[in-house]
């Protein structure tokens, strides 16, 4: 796989403290080696015939009780460092997510992408801070065991080791198919995940039904689907998985009665023998501890599959940069929508203090020309400061010179003032208050639910428009930003918008024809043409 498409799995790593993961690992390797070390100091006692004493005792019991301690430490520092490793992986995964190009983004779907985004995490989460830990200490048991027994029966030490190859070709085997698996049960999992939001998220559709009996079931038909493929794969990984602890079982019995012979054949054997008895459970565990990293390994291996489709899918970059915007000039030949011609034949320059209103009816191609200033889609044909292509500019730069607002507001769950400075410039209550139009809302730490299911629309647009005065853009774009407020507070935002706009090139994209009239410039888009017919509304368009 080429570096571009690993460079998600590097990034996570880099989520790790080196320091701190080094110590817990180190502590794991402590806490391991104790469990050893009882049976080897029982082991020399009985070879040397030396005589127990309470310090023999006492020093087996601080070993045992030592390794305990240490597994707790261990649990509660490995739970912090998860929290840690959540909150810094999420931030890299979606600083590449919400780079993908407007239309990768849209196919994969926003609830899709943000339960993949999760199931990633909790993969990482898994292979770094568990499988990993779990492979490297266990193989180390594993060597010390095998080699110690060596010392003590190089036969018993051979049968042992015989039980690797068995494991490993399970290993194999059950990885491959779980990776398949695990892949199918990403992609409908997050299918169904986001088919059911789509549904419990509609408050008003559901409570305004005289009953859901049709709806219920679709819900619990999706589920089911998930829940189908999930005993699918639990039941082959572990059916298999419980199929090699078995016959691990069953060759430690068979060796246990092995070693008992042996003990009965030489007494000097007893110590060795108690060794290996000691250690054999170690052992085993060891050994179906390593068989049970399968899930884990396949989970990271889904999880690579979608950070390489994010990859694959990052937008057009450019590398240059520029501070300020002071003209826009559309030479487009067409703008479409895949094979879908809306308009064609773009020609038109503006400048800093332009009002440019747009008008047309619905579907004709008027959000998607603005979305080209944008960079939402490919934008060859737009240009800024006479001759520069927005292509060839850097995204981050560029973006924070444009501000788009929609009807779609995004209102996230806390307060007024949470939402309001939900932009790219917060700024503090008394700036806000500044604002007639948001005098209607007394308290802004007042509490907002989860998609402002307490605010009407006008309120939500109110918010909105209110980001516009913290924003320093020299592009603004308002697309129908405006079309659930009443005809009064609708003329006093955008009349104090356009009075504050002379340092800025502002686009209208609207059905009003009323508004026209803030407008130095009106462009229609009619019949696959752009056409600018004029100055004001009020004499150009009826």
């Amino acid at each position: 796989m080429d570096a571009k498409k690993r460079v998600g799995q590097v990034h996570l790593y880099k989520s790790l403290n080196p320091v701190t993961y080094t110590f817990l690992f180190v502590l794991r390797v402590i806490s391991a080696g104790m469990f050893i070390v009882t049976p080897l100091i029982l082991s020399n006692i009985i070879n040397n015939q030396i005589q127990v004493t309470v310090w023999h005792v006492m020093t087996i019991i601080i070993v045992l009780l030592g390794g305990h301690i240490l597994e707790l430490v261990i649990v509660f520092a490995n739970n912090k460092v998860v929290a840690r490793f959540n909150f810094d992986a999420i931030q890299l995964i979606y600083r590449k997510v919400f780079k993908m190009s407007y239309d990768d983004y849209l196919k994969k779907e926003p609830m899709a992408i943000l339960d993949n985004v999760h199931t990633v995490i909790e993969a990482y989460v898994g292979f770094y801070l568990y499988t990993i830990p779990s492979i490297v200490i266990n193989i180390g048991i594993i060597v010390v065991t095998l080699v110690i027994s060596a010392t003590m029966s190089p036969l018993i030490a051979l049968l042992m080791f015989c039980t690797l190859p068995i494991t490993y070709i399970g290993f194999k085997l059950l990885n491959k198919k779980l990776r398949t698996l695990s892949i199918e049960l990403r992609e409908k999992n997050s299918k169904a995940i986001a088919n059911q939001n789509a549904i419990v998220s509609r408050t008003d559709f559901i409570k305004q039904n005289a009953d859901n009996n049709h709806i219920i079931p679709l819900i619990a038909r999706l589920q089911f689907k998930i829940w189908s493929l999930v005993g699918k794969v639990n039941n082959y990984a572990m059916g298999v998985s419980s199929s090699l602890s078995a016959a691990n079982i069953i060759f430690a019995n068979m060796l246990t009665v092995l070693l008992a012979y042996m003990m009965l054949q030489d007494q000097n054997f007893i110590g060795s023998a108690i060794f290996i008895i000691l250690v054999m459970p170690y052992f085993t565990q060891a050994v179906s501890r390593l068989t049970s990293t399968n899930n884990s390994i396949a989970a990271v291996k889904s999880a690579n599959v979608f950070l390489d489709e994010v990859s694959e899918a990052l937008e057009a970059d450019g590398d240059q940069v520029i501070k300020h915007i002071d003209s826009i000039r559309f030479d487009i030949g067409q703008v479409a929508i895949g094979d879908k011609l809306l308009i064609k034949g773009v020609s038109a320059s503006f400048k800093k203090g332009d009002i440019v209103g747009i008008v047309g009816e619905s579907g004709k191609g008027k959000s998607t020309l603005m979305k080209l200033i944008v960079k939402f889609r490919k934008s060859d044909g737009v240009f800024v400061n006479d001759n520069i292509p927005i292509s060839d500019l850097k995204n981050e730069d560029y973006l924070k010179l444009v501000s788009y607002y929609s009807q779609d507001t995004p209102i996230i769950s806390g307060s007024i003032l949470d939402n309001l400075n939900f932009g790219r410039h917060p700024a503090d209550e008394a700036e806000y208050r500044k604002l007639d139009f948001l005098q209607k809302f007394h308290d802004l730490d007042e509490p907002i639910l989860e998609n402002g299911a307490n605010l009407s629309g006008g309120d939500k647009q109110r918010i909105m428009l209110a980001r516009y005065f913290t924003e320093k853009a020299d592009i603004v774009i308002l697309d129908e930003p405006t079309s659930s407020l009443d005809e009064e507070t609708e003329k006093e935002v955008l009349s104090r918008m356009f009075a504050d706009g002379t340092d800025k090139i502002i686009f209208l994209v609207t059905h009003k024809t009323e508004n026209m009239r803030f407008c130095t410039h009106i462009a229609k888009v009619e019949d696959e043409r752009f056409i600018v017919v004029g100055g004001s509304g009020e004499n150009t368009i009826s």
